[in-house]
């Protein structure tokens, strides 16, 4: 069975929308007009990961500590892009409308004092002085066939501790939310809880937005239904990058080599090209030794892609444990060069 993975060539197509949305700005709303200045050159310069379809790469009951230690961005600026095609889209969550969105990014920058893309946002360090990374939602509209910045977003800190849902200790636009989610099915009544805070992007639009939810925590609250899948896929890939045999591999514009592994290279036709080079998350099987017979396989290391798992600790090393494994092969990117990103073990141990 192969698993062709394809450039999704996402954040071009949105920095087009968002640029021609921004120019709209200028005159009536220049403060959210340069703040998708500022999002649109993040776009740009980040450090691209393709996942997999909605994320799907965490057993929904396996959230433990470990995962929220482990969610640390392995550069300043990441852009996850994601495809999200579900065979029964929410439209729906109790009274919060959901808009279909089959193809998302996730933005997503470390905070600190130096960079500020959304003026005051680096106040909510004076709270959480440990940092913390911003993830903000750049979705496909379903319905009116456009990228669309998100109104806001979601601020997680670090040093984010799994607790027990409280509810009177649960500010009231997360209280909102949480009992929603769980009313409607959504989540488990038993399921933890951790910390986020929203934020605004839509600064001149914030009043009339209050004014259509009907309160801030309202608008808060919806905030947060519109980020969840964003700060799920936050979570999730962050952490599966910290374990042993789990690295990103590139995906190339171009084959540099005709043949490999034996197997010819179909270069990808030029209007398929894309125009960042991306990364994708694959495992790393080690090599098979041959027995004491002399028999068994043996060779090169293959490399593996990733489907849904769980972490677990062995040999004191953190191992990403998976029920099935395809091969990878690409046609339409090549696996260029691999590399492992370090990670400062002592900051991150659970």
């Amino acid at each position: 069975m192969k698993d062709t993975i394809t450039p999704l060539n996402y954040t071009k197509e949105a920095i087009k929308d968002l640029s021609v949305m921004e120019k709209g700005l200028r005159s009536n709303a220049p403060l959210t007009s340069y703040i998708m200045r500022q999002v649109i050159d993040m776009l740009d310069s980040s450090v691209k990961f393709i996942l997999p379809n909605c994320c799907d790469i965490i057993e929904p009951e396996e959230y433990r500590q470990t995962h929220f230690d482990l969610a640390r961005l392995p550069y300043p600026v990441v852009t996850f892009e994601i495809p999200w095609f579900k065979d029964n889209v929410e439209t729906q969550i109790g009274d919060f409308n959901i808009s279909p969105s089959s193809r998302r990014i996730a933005l997503c920058w470390e905070a600190r004092q130096s960079f500020e893309p959304i003026p005051g946002c680096n106040s909510i360090l004076n709270t959480y002085i440990d940092g913390g990374v911003f993830i903000l939602p750049v979705s496909w509209s379903d319905d009116l066939k456009i990228w669309i910045l998100g109104v806001g977003g979601m601020f997680f800190p670090y040093n984010n501790k799994l607790t027990k849902y409280e509810p009177d200790r649960t500010l009231p636009a997360s209280r909102l939310v949480i009992d929603t989610l769980k009313e409607n099915g959504v989540a488990k009544y038993n399921a933890a809880h951790f910390k986020a805070e929203p934020f605004i992007t839509s600064m001149e639009f914030k009043d009339d937005l209050i004014k259509q939810v009907g309160s801030i925590e309202r608008l808060y609250a919806q905030i947060i239904m519109d980020t969840r899948d964003e700060l799920q896929a936050f979570i999730q890939a962050c952490s599966v990058l910290n374990c042993e045999n789990v690295c990103p591999v590139t995906l190339s514009t171009k084959p540099e080599r005709k043949f490999i592994n034996g197997r010819k290279v179909q270069p990808p036709e030029k209007n398929k090209r894309p125009s960042y080079t991306y990364k994708v998350l694959q495992l790393s099987e080690t090599k098979v030794q041959s027995n004491h017979t002399g028999t068994g396989k043996s060779g090169g290391t293959k490399r593996m892609h990733l489907r849904r798992g769980h972490i677990r600790r062995k040999n004191n090393k953190l191992i990403w444990i998976r029920p099935a494994m395809i091969n990878a092969n690409s046609r339409a990117g090549i696996v260029d060069k691999d590399y492992q990103i370090n990670i400062r073990k002592e900051e991150n141990k659970p």
